[in-house]
């Protein structure tokens, strides 16, 4: 399986750190963020990503130039951001010979199980990545029927009777960027021109993710994520002692 891997952001919420450093390359536990990336890929036999850049690329392109592991590494510039969705319907040549693929965004620090949520997808059009978010009113909520069927969808709702946030890893179907138009204009984004137009079609379910999961994009958050990796430093030892 293939998978797009969004790393172009700016880091606005990590300055001044990502004045000088890319987010996906900010060191967790002394470990660059996009290592922990390629290691969950190769652990769960992911053969190829591509990836958007822009802001610090040159460092990107140095990093991915270092790797040296099974999935190829495709890079894609973005001399202009077109948004998470915008860099898909761009780029969908490169799933062209897929049947579904995946979304992740590099600003997540995590062990997820991508083969379970793989396998999950089953005939889904889209399957939303979920987890118990502990500041739901920051987040994109859903709501799920019992048979996960996302019944509502709202990014940073002003109250909320869920605390079910979206984690930023879907799975889909490549039928649904297919029927999009051919290019994006302006900045589309997943949650806000994709995700409301799926709601209510018993196509779009939700995976609640059982491993570790931080968004590491704030400061807080950050310094959080090497505070837990130092107390346990064997959380990740199944990924990055894979061989």
């Amino acid at each position: 399986m293939k998978a797009f891997l969004l790393a172009a952001g700016l880091g606005t919420r990590l300055m001044p750190l990502t004045r000088t450093m890319p987010k996906c390359l900010m060191p967790i536990n002394g470990i660059p963020l996009l290592h922990y990336w390629m290691k969950l890929f190769e652990f769960h036999k992911i053969t190829e990503i591509l990836l958007n850049v822009h802001h610090l690329s040159h460092k990107i392109v140095q990093f991915c130039d270092s790797y040296v592991g099974p999935v190829k590494i495709n890079i894609f510039h973005e001399k202009v951001l077109s948004g998470s969705l915008g860099f898909i319907i761009n780029n969908k040549d490169f799933i062209n010979d897929e049947s579904e693929f995946l979304v992740c965004y590099s600003d997540n620090l995590t062990n997820i199980n991508l083969t379970e949520m793989i396998n999950s997808h089953s005939n889904n059009d889209f399957t939303m990545g979920l987890f118990e978010s502990p500041n739901p009113l920051t987040c994109g909520i859903v709501e799920i029927d019992d048979d996960f069927n996302i019944i509502s969808f709202i990014e940073k709702p002003n109250k909320t009777q869920s605390n079910l946030a979206n984690a930023g890893i879907y799975v889909i179907s490549k039928n649904i960027i297919f029927d999009l138009d051919n290019k994006s204009s302006g900045l589309l984004n997943i949650s806000h021109h994709l995700i409301p137009h799926l709601i209510g079609n018993n196509k779009i379910k939700g995976y609640k993710i059982k491993n570790f999961l931080l968004d590491i994009g704030t400061l807080n958050n950050y310094y959080l994520s090497n505070d837990i990796l130092t107390k346990n430093s064997s959380l990740f030892n199944n990924i990055l002692n894979e061989k």
